[in-house]
């Protein structure tokens, strides 16, 4: 709130955490995007030795722009799909990953926009399908108080949003292993018939990977 920094009062709370609550899973993510990449590798190693052998779990995710209302600014600081591959390539030559954790596995997890028993709920006890859509009221399906309301949201999210809908993805040699991306990307392309790139991997990176996978395991 005071606009300084709190990096230091984090891992001090989750030191204590760690102290007192040894059997509590705690999951620390990095939230990964085109101005802090490069940085994550150093991050994770600090991190994990700090913690090792704790119950906790240092892991990334990539920022999306994926929220139906627009930046004005049109900065996003979303990888593309090179990218992405570029950056998981360097965490396995860095020794942030292993090589053989480089290729997508199947991914069996449903997306919160999908699954009729999960929502997201704001502080102002509205209700959403999406993280992204938090705190844009015309995307809430309902409200704690009145219940569910706008099934034309939950409609659109449940009829054609998913990758099994989407041509880029049928047409994709990595399907079902890929889990198809953020189904909010389709919503937001078929309202604004806006472009979208869902895909994590691409041929380049897929044999990028084969190649350091190779170069780490075979015997010589």
């Amino acid at each position: 709130r005071n606009g300084e920094g709190t990096f230091d009062q984090i891992i001090h709370n989750i030191d204590i955490a760690v102290e007192y609550m040894p059997n509590c899973t705690i999951g620390v993510r990095t939230n990964i995007g085109i101005h802090n990449k490069d940085e994550y590798s150093k991050i994770y190693k600090i991190l994990s030795e700090r913690w090792k052998n704790k119950n906790v779990n240092v892991y990334y995710a990539f920022i999306l722009n994926n929220s139906i209302k627009e930046k004005i600014d049109n900065s996003s600081v979303e990888l593309s799909t090179r990218e992405k591959c570029d950056f998981l390539l360097s965490l396995a030559k860095e020794g942030a990953i292993s090589s053989s954790n480089l290729f997508p596995k199947v991914d069996c997890n449903s997306c919160t926009c999908t699954d009729m028993a999960a929502y997201v709920i704001d502080p102002n006890g509205y209700i959403y399908k999406c993280w992204a859509d938090v705190g844009i009221k015309g995307r809430a399906i309902g409200n704690l108080d009145e219940g569910l309301k706008n099934f034309d949201i939950i409609s659109e999210f449940v009829l054609g949003s998913d990758k099994f809908s989407d041509p880029k993805c049928s047409n994709c040699k990595y399907i079902p292993i890929c889990d198809g991306g953020c189904n909010l990307y389709r919503i937001k392309s078929k309202k604004t018939d806006s472009p979208y790139e869902v895909c994590q991997y691409d041929d380049q990176g897929m044999q990028a990977f084969l190649e350091e996978f190779t170069l780490n395991n075979i015997k010589l």
